[in-house]
């Protein structure tokens, strides 16, 4: 029986993209459907030209992007459906193989997820990798169900498993610098996945995703109460669909949430809870930083370590990059325990490391730039905290951090370096103060309490 694959689209202002996406799989599919949410842009006109049977859908009660995929998978006449974005491609090698591939995971029918390599930053250069469901079985009764990240639910609304295939990769190039300031909010994307828990709490999937989008510093007060609340839910019998991976899933980003929220216990248990269940080089990570963030030095250097020798891939019960999930903050604790046990080479690989993670931890520079001073770079640290301020130019720290190398150094020019700073960075008042101190404007006068006002 010949396999036949539809390849099946939701697009929204995708000018730019849609055409190499859609000329990446044409080749090796029978039919194009597009289903365009409401462009403005020339996208419909781009799909009808590129022949694709183009649809329209309207958003009935907010977004639903669950809603627009069941769409666009109802109007195939095939039996399998390929999903690809506006902003994503399928790998040249990967398409002479796909009816292949979605033969073989036929009997019994399941999901097939691919290896997305997604790109970020300014360049197409760096990019992690994650498992997505993007190969479907079709049936009648079975959708895509979910907000922002949809699952495969069959008819009777249980999870259809996903099966990996490392021969189906798909290039997405959505985090590139241009996209992420086009494109939607971190904060619009938090209210639809709490909106989907409140509509939706029998679904694991969604409760882990809500708790990954408030694992930032920021955010992590309401991730922590979101565990509690999934805990809670599991243990009352709300939440009913859970799949193979859930229970990993639960202790691993309760403990990045709670590294985030300082709460170090928490995170330590939480990690060491999941390494129970399979090797991760980001859990290794958290005990590692929770141990340098209390002063355990060494046992952070040697669980970094530990963390290091895992493979940069895909784990295989979070469908992410292992590593990917280090933030500047773990990076920067494990640094400065290196630094204080004397490990130079993995202060600085971790300091470096740390440094170049977005966001970057607002510590971070300023203990760089200690660790820096105490072997002697003196340039260095002072590089590193001017190029800190050009990016934050109110934050004091920086100032006094850099204000400390020039005293030490240049004595005889500080009010001249002084004036330079506070034209340079007007922002910051610790420049003020510090002329002042050194005589080099008056001190603003304190009126006293019985002085009447004028």
């Amino acid at each position: 029986m010949t396999t036949s694959i539809a390849l099946c689209m939701i697009v929204k202002n995708e000018e730019d993209g849609l055409a190499r996406a859609v000329s990446s799989a044409a080749p090796w599919v029978d039919e194009i459907i597009v289903v365009d949410t409401g462009s403005t842009d020339t996208t419909v006109q781009i799909a009808n030209e590129i022949g694709a049977s183009v649809h329209h859908f309207k958003f009935a009660n907010g977004v639903d992007l669950g809603a627009a995929r069941t769409r666009s998978i109802e109007l195939a006449h095939c039996d399998w459906a390929l999903l690809l974005d506006g902003d994503t491609t399928l790998d040249q090698a990967s398409g002479p193989n796909l009816k292949e591939i979605a033969a073989s995971y036929s009997h019994p029918p399941a999901t097939v997820g691919a290896r997305w390599k997604n790109y970020i930053g300014s360049s197409n250069s760096q990019h992690y990798e994650t498992y997505t469901a993007s190969l479907l079985p079709l049936a009648p009764g079975r959708r895509m169900f979910g907000r922002r990240h949809s699952l495969y639910v069959d008819a009777d609304g249980s999870i259809m498993p996903t099966e990996v295939a490392d021969g189906l990769v798909i290039h997405h190039w959505g985090f590139t610098l241009d996209s992420l300031l086009t494109k939607g909010t971190s904060e619009k994307n938090r209210e639809i996945v709490l909106l989907q828990i409140q509509e939706t709490p029998e679904y694991a999937p969604f409760w882990i995703d809500a708790i990954r989008a408030h694992r930032s510093d920021d955010m992590a007060a309401k991730g922590l109460e979101l565990v509690e609340r999934f805990k809670n839910a599991l243990e009352t019998g709300v939440v009913r669909y859970v799949q193979e991976s859930t229970p990993f899933q639960i202790a691993f980003y309760e403990a990045l949430v709670a590294f985030s929220a300082d709460s170090y216990d928490q995170a330590f248990k939480a990690a060491s809870q999941a390494l129970e269940t399979a090797p991760s080089k980001d859990m290794f990570a958290v005990k590692a930083a929770v141990n340098a963030a209390v002063g355990r030095n060494r046992e952070a250097v040697n669980g970094m370590s530990a963390a290091e020798s895992i493979a940069v891939e895909p784990h295989p019960l979070t469908g992410r990059d292992q590593g990917s999930y280090m933030t500047s903050k773990m990076l920067c604790h494990i640094a400065r325990a290196a630094g204080r046990v004397g490990d130079i080479q993995h202060a600085i690989n971790w300091y470096t490391k740390g440094m170049g993670t977005i966001p970057t931890f607002i510590q971070g520079p300023i203990w760089f730039a200690d660790f820096l001073i105490g072997i002697d770079q003196l340039d260095a640290a002072t590089t590193l905290l001017t190029e800190a301020l050009n990016s934050k130019p109110e934050e004091s720290g920086f100032a006094n951090s850099l204000v400390q190398i020039w005293r030490s150094r240049c004595k005889d020019e500080l009010g001249s370096l002084l004036q330079q700073a506070r034209s340079h960075w007007p922002q910051n008042a610790v420049f003020e103060h510090l002329r002042a101190e050194a005589g080099l404007v008056a001190a603003p006068q304190r009126r006293s309490e019985s002085e009447p006002k004028r």
